[in-house]
């Protein structure tokens, strides 16, 4: 993963879509996400479905995007796949944060988590107040 954001911060950043389905990353890939995020600003589509990143990978995932935002970047991610990504309810806040930052999202998938019932609920209220677009959560 180190070498991949590397190589992603060093390219021309034209990345559309990065498919990282089931790749063995865990949450220490954190830091490696938050560089990728940084270094792409035309990612559109990220997959990172049936890996462990659990909950700190979203919070950095989540910090990532919203620090972009607050620089001023627009954020062009449509799509973000976390299925089966070993995320509890601790994640609540990142899930919303991802909301929040990412006005331009229309996919959100996140079944085989374990967010529970507040995290839906803080998700809820982010759909409501930020994110009029987002038309496949799941």
């Amino acid at each position: 993963m180190m070498l991949l954001a590397k190589g992603l911060v060093e390219s021309e950043k034209h990345l559309e879509t990065l498919h990282l389905w089931n790749c063995s990353l865990t949450q220490k890939s954190g830091p490696h996400l938050q560089a990728i995020i940084k270094s792409c600003p035309n990612l559109k589509t990220l997959v990172l479905g049936e890996n462990a990143i659990e909950d700190d990978g979203a919070r950095r995932l989540a910090r990532a995007l919203l620090d972009e935002r607050k620089a001023g970047r627009q954020i062009q991610l449509e799509k973000l796949h976390m299925q089966g990504c070993g995320m509890t309810e601790k994640s609540a806040s990142a899930l919303r944060d991802i909301i929040v930052a990412c006005s331009r999202l229309k996919v959100l998938r996140l079944s085989d988590n374990r967010i529970a019932d507040t995290s839906v609920d803080m998700m809820a209220k982010a759909m409501g107040n930020e994110n009029e677009h987002l038309e496949e959560l799941a």
